[in-house]
């Protein structure tokens, strides 16, 4: 056996940490540089961002609408009690 053969599979060996390490490079491209297209990061901190927007205006939409409703409500309760209530005719006394 000769002095360099330690391995009898060592060029398949070096064959196959070279694809891993292609793999590892292309997913750290695709992960965190973005080769010309937003990365992974980027993409996902814009989704977040946009979910913060969409949930902030639809904190204020819904709250504008509570608000409305609570208005409307007091406003027929105020019309409702007003109808209830009788008349009130101030007698004039003679004299």
């Amino acid at each position: 056996m000769p002095e360099n053969d330690n391995c009898r599979h060592e060029h398949e060996c070096y064959n196959r940490f070279d694809k891993i390490d292609r793999s590892l490079s292309d997913l750290n491209t695709k992960l965190f540089v973005g080769n010309g297209k937003p990365a992974f990061n980027t993409r996902m901190d814009r989704l977040e961002q946009r979910a913060k927007s969409e949930d902030k205006w639809r904190k204020v939409v819904v709250s504008a609408l509570v608000v409305l409703a609570l208005k409307s409500a007091w406003g027929f309760v105020a019309e409702v009690k007003q109808s209830i209530r009788p008349t009130q005719q101030t007698v004039k006394t003679p004299q």
